[in-house]
C-alpha cells in the first residue's frame, strides 16, 4: 500500500557501444517501504458484537423446555426464564435477573415489558461479556464488549452493533479509536499496530480511504490520498535519510507528476510511472539544470545548461541543449 523510495541516478553513455547502466530507484514497495498492515483486522479478529449462537441441543440435554412461569422474559437468539425482580403485565419490568433456558447466558440489569432494558450485563459462557445500556433487547447506546482472548469495544452501540465513537482492542495490541458505523471503521479514526506504525484519518468500511497521514516507526511518514488502504492521488513521503517525494501516487507507487528532492537539496521534477522515471524530466541543482529523457528507469538522454537556478525555479521554459553522451551526475 501506499506508505514508502530513495532515487540513485546512475549515468547512461549514448555512444554507438557504451553500455547502459540502469538506474536504481527504491520504489514504494520495496523492502523500506512495504505496505501498512490492513487497517482494519481480519473478521476472525474483528467479529460482530454478537457472538456465535452456542446451540442448546450440544450443550444441554435434549428435550430441555422452559418451566412455566408466571413472569415472562422476550427472547432474543435464545429462551429466557425470569430468575429474580419485579413484574408488569406477565413481564419482567425494572431491576432483575435471568438466564438462558440451555444455561449458557445470563442477564443481571434492567427490564422493561420483557425487554432487556436500560443498564445490564449480559453474559456468555465462553466469558464474553457486554456491560453498558439496551433498548428493547438490543444492545443500544454506551458499552463496553470483552472477549475471551482479550479483544475489547468501548464506545457506542446501534442494533447490537459498533456504531458512532468508539475505541476497539485488538487481541495483537493494535488499538483504533474513532467512529464506527454498522460495525466498521467508517468515518475519521486511528488506528496503531502493534509494531509502532499509525494512521490517522478516513476510513470506509474497515479501509484506509481519503485523506491521512501514516507514520512507521522507523520514521518515515506519508501524508495524502488513500483508496481501499493503498495510496492513491496527490500526496508526499518523506524518509528519515532526509529524502522526500511530493506528487501523485497510484496502487501505492509514484505514477504521475512529481518532485523528488535529495538529501543535498538537488531536486528532480518529471514524470515518473510504476515507481520509475519515464519520460522527460530535469534535475536542478544547485549547479544547473540538467534535462533528461527516461525509458522506465533507464536515462537515454540528457543535455546540461548552466543557468542561474533561482530563475529557473520560476520558468519551465529553457531549451535543452542537444543531447550529449555522460557517465557521471544524476
Amino acid at each position: 500500500m501506499g506508505w514508502r523510495m530513495a532515487v540513485a541516478i546512475v549515468s547512461v553513455a549514448l555512444g554507438a557501444c557504451a553500455a547502459v547502466p540502469q538506474e536504481t530507484i527504491t520504489s514504494v514497495n520495496s523492502p523500506a517501504a512495504t505496505p501498512p498492515p490492513l487497517a482494519a483486522p481480519p473478521p476472525a479478529a474483528a467479529p460482530s458484537p454478537n457472538p456465535p449462537v452456542l446451540k442448546a441441543a450440544a450443550q444441554a440435554p435434549a428435550g430441555r423446555q422452559r418451566p412455566a412461569v408466571t413472569c415472562k422474559v422476550r427472547d432474543d437468539s435464545a429462551q429466557w426464564v425470569h430468575l429474580a425482580g419485579a413484574c408488569r403485565n406477565g413481564y419482567a419490568h425494572g431491576l432483575g435477573e435471568a438466564r438462558s433456558t440451555d444455561g449458557l447466558r445470563h442477564y443481571r440489569g434492567g427490564f422493561a415489558n420483557g425487554y432487556f432494558d436500560g443498564d445490564g450485563r449480559y453474559a456468555w459462557s465462553d466469558g464474553t461479556h457486554y456491560t453498558g445500556t439496551f433498548r428493547q433487547g438490543v444492545k443500544a447506546g454506551r458499552g463496553t464488549l470483552v472477549y475471551p482472548d482479550e479483544r475489547r469495544y468501548t464506545g457506542q452501540f446501534k442494533d447490537d452493533r459498533y456504531d458512532g465513537p468508539g475505541v476497539y482492542a485488538d487481541m495483537g495490541g493494535s488499538t483504533y479509536e474513532g467512529e464506527f458505523r454498522a460495525g466498521r471503521f467508517h468515518g475519521r479514526g486511528s488506528y496503531r499496530w502493534a509494531n509502532g506504525d499509525s494512521y490517522t484519518g478516513e476510513f470506509h468500511d474497515d479501509l484506509m480511504a481519503g485523506e491521512g497521514i501514516y507514520r512507521r516507526a522507523n520514521g518515515e511518514l506519508y501524508e495524502g490520498g488513500f483508496l481501499d488502504n493503498r495510496r492513491n492521488g496527490g500526496g508526499a513521503y518523506r524518509w528519515p535519510n532526509g529524502e522526500h517525494y511530493r506528487g501523485q501516487f497510484r496502487d501505492n507507487e509514484i505514477d504521475g507528476e512529481g518532485v523528488f528532492t535529495h538529501p543535498d537539496g538537488s531536486q528532480y521534477i518529471g514524470h515518473f510511472q510504476a515507481g520509475k522515471k519515464h519520460g522527460a524530466g530535469r534535475l536542478v541543482s544547485a549547479h544547473g539544470i540538467r534535462f533528461q529523457r527516461w525509458e522506465h528507469g533507464v536515462k537515454i538522454s540528457e543535455s546540461e545548461k548552466l543557468i542561474d537556478t533561482a530563475a529557473a525555479s520560476h520558468s519551465g521554459n529553457e531549451k535543452p541543449d542537444q543531447p550529449r553522451s555522460i557517465r557521471q551526475g544524476n
